[in-house]
């Protein structure tokens, strides 16, 4: 079965989230919410063992563009934003920065990242550099029999 779990831009959802149990998802990139770091304390302060899960999880959900250079990733992003808050846009290096900053100011469990870029060759791109600079192995693909 699938996780369920919350997702919001404000404290509207955290309620929900907390009382049944979920994973909370806290976005920076939808519209209406803003920088509230203490939201996951407030969340995990809330938190009630439920049908959903027996611990918290707080999710910090960004969108963003990895490329080559910072440059690059800026121009990705104006190109092929439509309508997300950027969060993450940058090189490997500054991306992996951001990343670990936000991580460590929001004592998020987890990231979920949303790539702005649209065609396909800039997202692989954009997913390798991040996997890269984050010291993540990568997952070898399975070859159809």
């Amino acid at each position: 079965m699938p996780q369920v779990f919350g997702l919001g831009s404000s404290r509207r959802t955290l309620p929900i989230a907390a009382a049944h149990g979920a994973p909370f998802a806290y976005s920076l990139f939808i519209e209406g919410g803003g920088d509230d770091p203490e939201i996951f304390t407030e969340y995990r302060r809330r938190f009630r063992v439920g049908p959903l899960g027996t611990r918290p999880l707080a999710i910090l959900s960004l969108a963003g563009v990895c490329a080559e250079t910072d440059g690059t990733a800026k121009a990705i992003c104006q190109r092929d934003n439509d309508g997300l808050i950027p969060t993450v846009v940058g090189s490997a290096e500054s991306c992996r920065t951001m990343l670990l900053e936000l991580r460590d100011r929001y004592a998020a469990d987890e990231i979920v990242f949303v790539e702005i870029a649209k065609p396909l060759s800039d997202r692989l791109r954009s997913c390798e550099l991040l996997s890269s600079a984050l010291g993540m192995r990568r997952v070898p693909q399975a070859v159809p029999a």
